[in-house]
């Protein structure tokens, strides 16, 4: 038994409080190929990211990815999500013919938190000149934007409202990156609920009339937390069909679950011991 949880048990004061312990077994990965294996360049990434396994999940999405599919991956906290972005998008920047890919955040500060991993990825692959991603929101200074507008990276990261203000009210000096948008990675999808949510899903039906005033044809990449009808509430957000993967391949550690009912004593005294 975990000693902190034997402690919580035998402990004089909490022992009697504890009215319910349940363990749940935790479970091993699982691992798969996707049907194609990746290049030589991103299988070399990869490697030199320590990632020299897929989970199944992972695979499963990156194959509907490439099959041209809009894909949800709905599934836990720490799962690798991520890669399942990442992999497509660069590759469709090592393909040669100048596809593009859109990451949209709804945060400045998550966008900022995922940008140097992307780009340890794309410079792992050996490239002279690696992909590129870039971020374009509120924070990003005037001469820096102005660089972006006139050479575009491979991958453009930002956030809704600055989508809707900064990129497609001035689409005009988007329309090469917008012509050649291959995905829109919609992370955090559970978020864009309510209000927040009916402001994205006019912002994607914009971005998605312009893109395809231009010839784009993008495809959807999202991922959420684990919610209900997962699927629906994709289509009804980006207004497309889903393929859903929520059979996470990624391993899960043991957990145990306690009750405690305090009785006599304040809630937060009960906390305070436990914490200690």
């Amino acid at each position: 038994m975990n000693p902190v949880l034997r402690r919580i048990l035998e402990h004089p004061f909490l022992g009697p409080k504890v009215v319910h312990h349940r363990r749940t077994e935790g479970s091993e990965a699982r691992f798969a190929d996707t049907a194609l294996p990746p290049s030589p360049e991103l299988g070399r990434a990869l490697a030199a990211e320590g990632i020299v396994r897929l989970f199944s999940h992972q695979a499963a999405a990156i194959d509907a990815a490439r099959s041209g599919e809009n894909v949800l991956v709905a599934t836990p906290t720490a799962s690798g999500k991520s890669l399942v972005f990442s992999i497509p998008a660069i590759e469709a920047a090592l393909s040669g013919d100048g596809a593009t890919a859109l990451f949209v955040y709804p945060t400045k500060a998550l966008a900022q938190d995922q940008l140097n991993g992307l780009r340890s990825l794309a410079s792992a692959t050996g490239r002279l000149r690696p992909p590129r991603f870039e971020i374009y929101d509120g924070d990003t200074p005037d001469s820096l934007r102005r660089k972006i507008k006139q050479d575009p990276p491979d991958v453009l990261i930002t956030n809704p409202d600055m989508l809707h203000a900064g990129i497609l009210a001035h689409h005009g000096d988007w329309s090469g990156f917008l012509g050649r948008l291959r995905f829109i990675v919609l992370d955090e999808l559970h978020v864009y609920r309510g209000v927040f949510g009916a402001h994205v899903h006019h912002i994607l039906r914009r971005l998605l009339r312009l893109a395809k005033m231009r010839g784009a044809a993008p495809r959807f990449l999202a991922a959420s937390a684990t919610v209900g009808r997962p699927g629906e509430f994709a289509a009804s957000l980006a207004g497309a069909p889903f393929r859903v993967v929520d059979v996470s391949g990624a391993p899960v550690a043991a957990r145990d679950v306690l009750l405690l009912n305090p009785v006599t004593v304040s809630p937060y005294t009960a906390a305070v011991r436990v914490v200690a």
